[in-house]
C-alpha cells in the first residue's frame, strides 16, 4: 500500500511550528513517512533527525539557507551571468560554510537555490549549475535537491535541455543522495485543480521527460506545497483537498513528499491558519493508505526465483564504517566507539561495505584525500550500485 505523501510543513524559525515535534513523532510510530522542511533554522529539523537515526520508516528532510552575501542583494538566486560552474562553486561555499553544526549533512537535503529562472533559454544553465553543486555535494558527503522551481514553472521543455538532462542523470546514479526540488501550489483557496494539472501536479511534466529520455526519475521533493501565498482553506476543506491530490501523487513512487506552505511568519495569518491543519493532517496520514502504483511497463509474469545465498532476510538499514587499512589499534577502536554509539558494522572491506541487495545502505570511508572522493564514488556506482558513500575523518583517540 502507498502512504499520503503531502506529509509535512514549510517551517522556518518564525511562525508557528508549536507541536511539529509530536506530530513527526506520531506520524513515525504510526510507520508512516514524514517530510520535514526549514528555512534559515532547525525548527522541526533537529526534532526529524533524531527520529530518523533510530526509525526504519523512509523519512525526508531539508533545510534551506535563503541568503548569500555573494549574490546581489544577499539572494539565494546565483548569478546568471557568470558560468554556471563558478555560480555553483561560489553558492556551495557558503552554503556549506554556513550549515547548521548541529545537523546531520548524511540524514538533512541541503537546498541552496529557489524559484529559478523558469524559460527554456535558462534551463541548460540551470541545469548545469544543479549537475555542479551535486558533484559538490556529493564529493563533500552531504545530500542536496534543487532548483526548487515555482508554481507551473518550468516551461515545457526545458526538463530536456543538455544541461537538466546531465543533472537529471546524476541524480539515477545516486538515489538517496540527490533529488530534485519543486514547488507546486493552486494558487487559490477555492479550486484545489486550478488550471487543471498546470499548478498542482506539474511534477508530472518532468516525469515523461525522463522517461522519453530513458532516465529513472529522480527524488522529487515538492518543498513548497499549497494554496495561495497567504492562506489556506478550513480544515476540512484543506484535509478533502489533500486527499485528492494525495490520490494523485501515490500513483508516483519517485515523489517523496510534500511540504504545505506555511508555518512561516511574516505572511498575515498563514502561519496560524496552517498550524490549524496539524492535528488533521496527522490523523489522515495515519489513516490513509492507497493502492500499490500498477508499474508502468507491465512485464509478462515470470517465475518467482528461489533465494539466493547471502540474500537478505529483510530490506534493513545498514550503515558499514571502512577504516583505512593502515588504521592503528587506537585509531580502530575510536571508530569502533563511533558505530557502537549507532549500532554500526566496521571493517577493512571496501567490498563489503557495498555487499548485499539493499535499498538503503551506505559505505561510511574514512580518512580518504578529498581529490580521490569522486575516484570511490564511481568504484562503488560501477561494482555496487545504489551504495549511498559518504567520507568521514577518522576522530582522535581518548
Amino acid at each position: 500500500m502507498a502512504f499520503l505523501k503531502i506529509n509535512g510543513f514549510h517551517s522556518t524559525t518564525t511562525g508557528r511550528a508549536e507541536g511539529i515535534g509530536d506530530f513527526l513523532r506520531d506520524v513515525d510510530a504510526a510507520g508512516v513517512p514524514f517530510f520535514a522542511y526549514c528555512a534559515d533554522g532547525t525548527t522541526s529539523l533537529s526534532d526529524a533527525q533524531t527520529i530518523m537515526r533510530n526509525s526504519d520508516v523512509p523519512h525526508h528532510a531539508v533545510f534551506r539557507r535563503t541568503t548569500f552575501p555573494h549574490n546581489q542583494g544577499g539572494s539565494d538566486v546565483p548569478d546568471y551571468d557568470e558560468p554556471p560552474e563558478e555560480a555553483a562553486v561560489k553558492q556551495w561555499a557558503s552554503h556549506r560554510q554556513r550549515w547548521p553544526k548541529d545537523l546531520d549533512p548524511t540524514l538533512i537535503y541541503g537546498e541552496t537555490v529557489n524559484e529559478l529562472r523558469k524559460e527554456i533559454k535558462w534551463a541548460d544553465w540551470i541545469g548545469n549549475f544543479c549537475y555542479h553543486t551535486a558533484l559538490l555535494a556529493l564529493q563533500n558527503g552531504f545530500k542536496w535537491c534543487g532548483p526548487g522551481y515555482s508554481a507551473g514553472t518550468p516551461d515545457e521543455g526545458a526538463w530536456e535541455t543538455p544541461g537538466m538532462l546531465k543533472f537529471l542523470d546524476l541524480c539515477q546514479q545516486h538515489p538517496g543522495r540527490l533529488a530534485v526540488a519543486l514547488h507546486e501550489f493552486s494558487l487559490t483557496v477555492d479550486d484545489i485543480w486550478n488550471e487543471s494539472g498546470y499548478l498542482i501536479g506539474r511534477f508530472q511534466q518532468l516525469i515523461k521527460s525522463c522517461e522519453k529520455h530513458n532516465i529513472h526519475p529522480p527524488d522529487i521533493f515538492i518543498t513548497e506545497w499549497g494554496w495561495s501565498e497567504r492562506n489556506v482553506p478550513k480544515p476540512k476543506q484543506a484535509m478533502k483537498d489533500i486527499l485528492e491530490v494525495g490520490k494523485l501523487y501515490a500513483q508516483y513512487p519517485s515523489l517523496k513528499g510534500a511540504a504545505i506552505w506555511g508555518l512561516d511568519g511574516g505572511w498575515g495569518s498563514l502561519a496560524k491558519e496552517t498550524a490549524r491543519l496539524m492535528d488533521p493532517l496527522k490523523q489522515l496520514l495515519i489513516e490513509t493508505r492507497f493502492p500499490e502504483p500498477a508499474p508502468s511497463q507491465p512485464s509478462e509474469p515470470e517465475q518467482e526465483p528461489p533465494p539466493g545465498p547471502g540474500e537478505p532476510r529483510d530490506q534493513y538499514k545498514r550503515d558499514y564504517l571502512v577504516a583505512p587499512p593502515q588504521a592503528s589499534l587506537d585509531e580502530w577502536l575510536a571508530i569502533c566507539k563511533q558505530a557502537f554509539e549507532l549500532k554500526q558494522t566496521v571493517g577493512f572491506s571496501y567490498d563489503d561495505a557495498g555487499l548485499g541487495d539493499l535499498a538503503r545502505k551506505t559505505a561510511i570511508l574514512y580518512d580518504i584525500p578529498q581529490d580521490k572522493w569522486p575516484e570511490y564514488m564511481d568504484w562503488y556506482a560501477e561494482h555496487y550500485p545504489h551504495t549511498n558513500v559518504t567520507f568521514r575523518t577518522t576522530p582522535a583517540s581518548s
